[in-house]
């Protein structure tokens, strides 16, 4: 009996002759015309190419949106929205929308959009300390994550991959509706909607440490108001003492003096 060599031998999982299986794009397609796959292919990669960089366009204006609105905060909200414990929270809250345009954490196009995302903010939470500076991640980070999707589409929607093929087979847009319920931004989407919820979000924080700097407020004038009442109390005390003192050397010189 021959000796089998190692490089012979059949490796799990493979075909015929010490081949691999074929992939699912070739699945597809053998009882299908090749040609009408990689046409299908490219109409997919095409529309979702333009789709994630015309919704990129409406996010990078509603990021500019919020960044034009802290501009016209006061120093104090401009001091509170500058800080470390800011920037981790805005960065939660950023990942935490975009993932609610698909409807929560579950769509995969969304959940890569968002985790990509999230790679470049969380990093920039550690490292930056400038508020604009910031905000300039974000828009870089959804950039990147934009063109990750675009680049990796098949990865990313892994096992639908497939089926996306089977419904762009033949010229056919079906796969359209397929590609918005894994978490393609829809068209409807309104980007002016998640500039709102960065501004609420970042109000509700500067409110947070409102309360207490006005109650600080409130007890500092009366803080100065009883320190110059004990100032003021000591004085006359001393003012009294005074008097006795001066009362008490007057009665010993007019006793000297009848004394004499």
């Amino acid at each position: 009996m021959p000796i089998e060599k190692e490089n012979d031998k059949k490796k799990p999982g493979e075909g015929e002759e010490g081949k691999p299986p074929p992939v699912a794009e070739a699945i597809l397609a053998t009882n299908k015309d090749p040609d009408q796959a990689v046409i299908a292919e490219q109409a997919i990669r095409h529309f979702t190419a333009d789709r994630l960089a015309e919704w990129y366009n409406g996010m990078e204006n509603a990021l500019d949106n919020f960044e034009a609105w802290i501009h016209t905060q006061d120093d104090e909200s401009k001091g509170h929205f500058a800080q470390r414990g800011f920037f981790d929270s805005l960065g939660d809250r950023y990942k935490f929308e975009l993932q609610e345009i698909a409807g929560g954490k579950g769509a995969p196009i969304m959940d890569a959009l968002a985790s990509e995302t999230d790679n470049t903010v969380s990093w920039a939470e550690h490292s930056e300390s400038d508020l604009y500076q910031f905000v300039n991640y974000m828009r870089r980070g959804l950039r990147d994550a934009c063109w990750f999707v675009r680049d990796c589409l098949p990865s990313v929607v892994s096992q639908q991959w497939p089926q996306l093929l089977d419904l762009g087979y033949g010229g056919s847009l079906d796969f359209v509706s397929a590609l918005l319920k894994l978490g393609l931004p829809s068209i409807n989407y309104k980007p002016q909607e998640f500039t709102d919820k960065l501004i609420a979000h970042a109000t509700s924080y500067r409110k947070a440490f409102g309360p207490a700097k006005e109650q600080l407020a409130d007890k500092e004038p009366k803080k100065v108001d009883d320190a110059k009442k004990a100032e003021a109390e000591e004085e006359k005390l001393k003012l009294q003492q005074d008097d006795q003192q001066k009362q008490k050397i007057l009665q010993q010189s007019q006793q000297q003096a009848i004394t004499v």
